[in-house]
């Protein structure tokens, strides 16, 4: 694989549903390969855009382009970021450039413009009943603790509505067409270390890792 060397490797990390561990993963890497800098979609939920009906249009059996899917900011961010500029996300954390972008972009490669500046894709698969109960579980215990117990319900109401209503099969759409164009395909059911090595091995056997940054990230 050749490389463009004016910008930052990017490796991406997908997976198929919410709640797989991408942003767990991205961050774990982070921390193991020297060089890095972890950017997240989920800062850039704001800004998105997506197709009107979108849940709608899958229920009814109708196909959805993930290119559709637009997030400006999210992607002159990380355009800006691979370019070796300074970047602030909107999560307000100042980014400095790095020779490795560590991305949780929930598509992989396929929205507009991200095949150019992908190097990498690893997707995560886990059963969607398990991805739903963590979910529901962090939305609980974690996500949302400054609110009452009765709005933190109703929060989890309305999204269950929204998966019954189109969110599992846009999840299971979503399996099917980044699954395909990634360079590794992992088991959510194991660890955040267990996958992370995995990912990192293949990024030394793909020659994308440099042999330096290949020894100190060794688990």
């Amino acid at each position: 694989m050749t490389l463009d060397k004016t910008r930052s490797t990017i490796i991406t990390i997908c997976g198929s549903a919410s709640a797989v561990g991408k942003s767990t993963l991205v961050t774990r890497l982070g921390e193991l390969i020297p060089d890095s800098v972890t950017f997240f979609f989920d800062a850039y939920q704001e800004t998105t855009v997506y197709p009107p009906n979108l849940y709608q249009d899958l229920a009814d059996g109708r196909e959805v382009d993930v290119q559709l899917i637009e997030s400006p900011i999210f992607f002159r961010d990380l355009h800006a970021l691979a370019h070796g500029a300074e970047v602030t996300d909107a999560w307000n954390r100042k980014l400095q450039p790095a020779k490795y972008i560590i991305l949780e972009e929930p598509f992989g490669k396929n929205r507009l413009g991200m095949a150019d500046l992908t190097d990498f894709v690893g997707c995560i698969e886990l059963p969607l009943d398990t991805a739903l109960a963590r979910r529901l579980l962090r939305n609980l215990r974690h996500d949302f603790t400054h609110l009452p117990l009765e709005e933190r319900v109703q929060y989890v109401e309305d999204f269950l509505e929204e998966y019954l209503r189109g969110g599992r099969i846009s999840y299971l759409k979503m399996f099917e067409a980044v699954s395909p164009d990634c360079d590794i395909l992992l088991d959510g059911l194991q660890s955040a270390d267990e996958m992370a090595k995995q990912v990192i091995d293949k990024l030394i056997a793909l020659n994308l890792l440099e042999p330096a940054a290949s020894q100190q990230a060794q688990l």
